[in-house]
């Protein structure tokens, strides 16, 4: 129940810092996992499989648009550069590891999604069915542990970034890394829901 509300409040919470950054694809991503969220923890119309693919393609579209727009653009290091200016390019490089990051977790989602059954009881979100999915993968369970370990590194990161956008005032950011990661981390706990 818990890690289904968390889903549910992360979902909207990322749908409102990218409302705030009034950027129309990064809009458009954060409402597929937003109502992706809903679907997966309420209405259960659409198959996992089907939020999966869709949370990818908002993940690539994300890092695409990362690389041409360029965050960053000119952050080669000036010698008779100022301390402000430098300390603003160290912000931006920051804001552009809040996106990068972001855009990496779209297809985490979707494969959290895919290896979880957010409709299935609370017995059957425990350890012991967490031990059952590594049975999906045959007696080698090693791929789905190391998934499982990159995103639990990915939420880690997020929540490094949100302490630091949060201690470089720029809230905006701030929400989209901590909803990301609650989101992930709520996901990936067995037994939360």
């Amino acid at each position: 129940m818990l890690a289904n509300a968390v889903m549910l409040a992360s979902g909207a919470l990322c749908l409102g810092g990218a409302v705030h950054a009034r950027s129309r694809v990064a809009v458009t991503a954060a409402a597929v996992m937003a109502v992706a969220m809903t679907d997966v923890v309420l209405l259960h119309l659409v198959p996992p499989l089907v939020w999966a693919v869709l949370l990818v393609v908002a993940g690539v579209v994300l890092a695409a648009r990362l690389r041409f727009v360029g965050v960053v653009a000119g952050t080669a290091a000036v010698p008779d550069e100022d301390r402000g200016a430098r300390r603003f390019r160290l912000e931006r490089v920051a804001a552009r590891g809040v996106v990068a990051a972001a855009a990496l977790a779209y297809p985490a989602a979707g494969w959290l999604i895919l290896v979880h059954d957010h409709a299935a009881p609370a017995a059957a979100t425990s350890a012991s069915a967490t031990a059952a999915h590594l049975g999906h993968l045959g007696h080698d369970g090693a791929p789905l542990l190391a998934i499982t370990a990159g995103v639990a590194v990915l939420a880690l990161v997020l929540l490094a970034l949100c302490a630091v956008m949060v201690a470089r005032r720029r809230g905006a950011l701030a929400l989209e890394a901590g909803a990301m990661a609650a989101m992930l981390l709520a996901m990936l706990v067995p037994g939360l829901s």
